[in-house]
């Protein structure tokens, strides 16, 4: 029985569970926002980033309330991951569309541009923005996460139309949690 529906553990903190399928900018990213906004949640990274299954085995190993699966649309059959959700309920898929480099652009400034992969954002990010983006820069992502308010700035559907990410939500989220002291 899930946790936080079960009536004599309705004021026990929510375990929530996020897998990063990505073993760099995402998981960097998210690990140091979880640290740097002192929120208390279980992260994980796929070995395989193509091998869907293995994200949805970490799903199983753990005793959550709340899952999230982060994946680049770049980097997968979307059908598949789609076709694993429907099996496996309970788990928040979050698209970042093509991937999680858009998220990180919008720390800077609005786009409804289509970009095609993280290369063509990393390119844009130093000629638009003077930005030096490398994927395995840890110390990147731990300043991009001190700033976090400021994506939201940068992020509303109402502007401009374009496929998005999810990230900017379940942030919001998982600080709404935190101050509720459901973390």
């Amino acid at each position: 029985m899930n946790r936080s529906k079960n009536k004599t553990n309705i004021n026990k903190k929510k375990i929530i569970v996020v897998i990063s399928e990505d073993s760099k900018s995402s998981y960097y990213y998210l690990d140091s926002f979880r640290k740097q906004h002192r929120v208390n949640f279980i992260l994980k990274k796929s070995n395989t980033k193509t091998d869907i299954k293995n994200l949805y085995k970490i799903i199983k190993k753990e005793n959550a309330d709340e899952y999230y699966i982060i994946i680049d649309k770049e980097d997968c059959n979307v059908g598949e991951v789609k076709s694993y959700n429907d099996k496996h309920k309970g788990a928040n898929l979050i698209f970042s569309l093509p991937c999680f480099e858009y998220f990180v652009y919008l720390h800077y400034g609005k786009s409804d541009r289509q970009f095609k992969d993280w290369q063509e954002i990393a390119d844009c990010l130093k000629s638009e923005f003077d930005v030096d983006y490398n994927k395995s820069d840890r110390q990147f992502f731990e300043n991009l996460t001190k700033d976090f308010h400021k994506i939201n700035l940068n992020y509303s559907f109402m502007e401009y139309k374009h496929p998005s990410t999810k990230i900017p939500q379940f942030l919001s989220k998982i600080i709404e949690y935190k101050n509720q002291e459901l973390l």
